[in-house]
């Protein structure tokens, strides 16, 4: 399947205005049972418990569409209670602390589809044998002085984060693993979000790879990794500038054409460009950008003057029993 019948396939889905039917194949299925405690007879009483606590809260407000809400129940494992502080974070930092990275994304606005262009960051359309989508992560080609600032970069790749977990449900359930091109990164890059800042995310890590760090680069990463969960810092990789350790974890045939060896005929995911234009082309799309708009803007706000005192534990509904 090539990357415009990928992008193609994502719109289809997130688009549709119908009531919320599950995309998942038998395998995400199986995962998502075994690994997220999700049961499909449970699912949408789930969703509608989370969002009735959500319209309950005087100090935040946030979208409540269900494809929305299920990223934080499947980060969370379908606990209620998990899933109502990651979102709670999620309103509290990502979008008001870092308002600049997650906040009034429209991928119409002139600044930022200049930074769209750059790159950053690009999903690579075939996922592997796990069903994880493979991010490739290049801060170094940022360039300034080009219609752009630091800030619309990092909304073009919140713009890209929120289009593919949003517009392909499997992403929920077997989660992403990231390439991360540190060719021609500057310390200011590499601390601009901190590490511990990505995990208030609601998307499951399952591998991070810096390629081509530099010293400098290494000691930032690993001064950064004790503020992640254990689990995150067992999935980080560093390697040098041989592209040989790479394919040890990440198979030739999944990666794009300029980060395979001259000599390679073998299968891959394409040449960036060709991936690149096709969700730029997505991204442009009046019917995405206004989704996008909404999920990053409508409602999203917190007061922390407003949030109510320690009202007790409570259930965390994780069983429902629903028949």
């Amino acid at each position: 399947m090539s990357s415009e019948e990928v992008v193609s396939r994502e719109v289809e889905y997130l688009l549709a205005e119908t009531k919320y039917v599950c995309s998942l194949d038998e395998k995400s299925l199986a995962k998502a049972k075994k690994e997220l405690n999700e049961n499909p007879r449970e699912r949408q009483a789930a969703v509608d418990q989370l969002r009735e606590w959500i319209l309950q809260q005087p100090h935040f407000k946030c979208c409540t569409d269900t494809r929305f809400l299920l990223m934080f129940l499947r980060r969370s494992a379908f606990s209620q209670l998990e899933a109502r502080a990651l979102i709670e974070n999620y309103v509290a930092v990502i979008c008001t602390k870092l308002a600049f990275w997650g906040k009034d994304i429209d991928t119409h606005s002139k600044s930022l589809k200049s930074a769209l262009e750059v790159g950053v960051l690009i999903p690579l359309p075939i996922p592997d044998d796990e069903g994880r989508r493979i991010i490739l992560n290049t801060p170094g080609c940022i360039k300034s002085g080009k219609g752009y600032t630091n800030f619309d970069i990092l909304k073009a790749t919140y713009a890209i984060m929120t289009y593919l977990v949003q517009f392909d449900e499997a992403t929920q359930v077997n989660g992403i693993v990231v390439i991360d091109d540190q060719t021609n990164v500057t310390p200011k890059v590499m601390t601009y979000i901190g590490l511990d800042n990505l995990n208030k995310y609601p998307i499951r890590m399952k591998g991070w790879h810096f390629y081509n760090a530099a010293v400098v680069a290494q000691t930032i990463i690993s001064a950064l990794k004790p503020f992640l969960p254990q689990k995150i810092q067992d999935r980080m990789f560093l390697y040098g500038n041989n592209m040989e350790d790479v394919y040890k974890h990440i198979p030739m045939r999944l990666l794009p054409r300029e980060y395979l060896p001259d000599e390679y005929t073998g299968p891959c995911q394409g040449s960036l460009s060709a991936i690149q234009a096709s969700y730029k082309k997505a991204l442009n799309s009046k019917a995405v950008r206004d989704k996008i708009w909404n999920i990053t803007s409508s409602g999203m706000t917190y007061d922390e003057t407003k949030k109510p005192g320690d009202v007790g534990p409570q259930a965390s509904f994780r069983k429902l029993n629903i028949d």
